[in-house]
């Protein structure tokens, strides 16, 4: 997937997320805001808060999170886009029923 920044420039290829290199190889450091995002995500059980930590644990641009199963809540903090985030915990098979940017 392109990033904004690469089908922009399309000069650019990224080969980490913080990361992008011109064409002759050149290094540049981009930063990219942290963002905080809050996922209303339909939990039943353990197995199905554990599913989604193990799609997170393993996540590129997410630094931190926290699973209520209780509040059937999922909050990640990160560098990935909304759009992304969303994807990885729809793979999980669960039921994503809101989800909201707070910072």
């Amino acid at each position: 997937m392109l990033t904004e920044l690469q089908f922009r420039f399309p000069f650019l290829r990224s080969l980490h997320p913080k990361t992008l290199y011109l064409l002759d190889n050149k290094q540049v450091s981009i930063s990219m805001s942290d963002h905080t995002y809050k996922f209303d995500v339909k939990m039943t059980c353990s197995g199905c808060s554990g599913a989604v930590e193990r799609v997170l644990k393993k996540t590129d641009g997410v630094s931190s999170y926290d699973i209520s199963l209780e509040k059937q809540e999922v909050l990640v903090k990160g560098s990935i886009p909304y759009d992304d985030l969303l994807e990885k915990i729809k793979k999980t098979g669960k039921e994503v029923r809101s989800g909201t940017t707070i910072e």
